[in-house]
């Protein structure tokens, strides 16, 4: 009979330690990738509160920002309106009125003629369609307007001078 030996080859030896250290090397990769996906998803949790944040905090900021802008420009308005009430004597306020749109530029061209005595008519055309835009005033519109206060009596028109002819004819013209 014979006796078996059982002795390991080089080769076995070198297989055995390949498939341990396969072995340890898989279970590392599986430990390192539970660990990164751990990190990973506490990251991306954390990033989603900071989105969130940051979309709270931006939505004020757009809210502070329109309630700025409309203040500014309300303000501003305001400051305008005080300002040409105060040089031309307007009544800026357009809104329910009992005179027709031909009598109120009448109106709007002795306020201009009021503080100046004397103007031309391109500065009323200027000065009426700049601060009144949202009447769309058109030059014939205007010009009826002076035709119609020149025949009152309250201006005169001296080829384009315009001439207011006394305060009187105002103030019994507004009774």
């Amino acid at each position: 009979m014979q006796e078996t030996t059982s002795t390991i080859s080089t080769f076995d030896l070198f297989n055995l330690i390949a498939a341990i250290s396969s072995i340890i090397l898989a279970v590392f990769a599986l430990v390192l990738s539970i660990i990164f996906y751990k990190w990973s998803d506490k990251s991306n949790k954390e990033i989603v509160s900071v989105a969130q944040a940051i979309d709270n905090n931006t939505k004020k900021i757009e809210n502070l920002f329109d309630r700025l802008y409309s203040d500014t420009f309300g303000i501003m308005k305001s400051n305008v309106e005080a300002m040409q009430r105060q040089l031309y004597d307007f009544k800026i306020s357009e809104g329910d009125s009992s005179l027709n749109n031909q009598e109120i530029i009448e109106e709007n061209i002795t306020s201009v003629l009021s503080k100046s005595q004397t103007i031309n008519k391109e500065s009323i055309y200027y000065i009426i369609q700049k601060f009144f835009p949202s009447k769309r005033i058109t030059d014939n519109e205007i010009d009826t307007a002076l035709k119609n206060l020149a025949e009152k009596g309250i201006i005169s028109i001296n080829q384009s001078l315009i001439i207011l002819v006394s305060k009187a004819s105002l103030v019994e013209e507004s009774k």
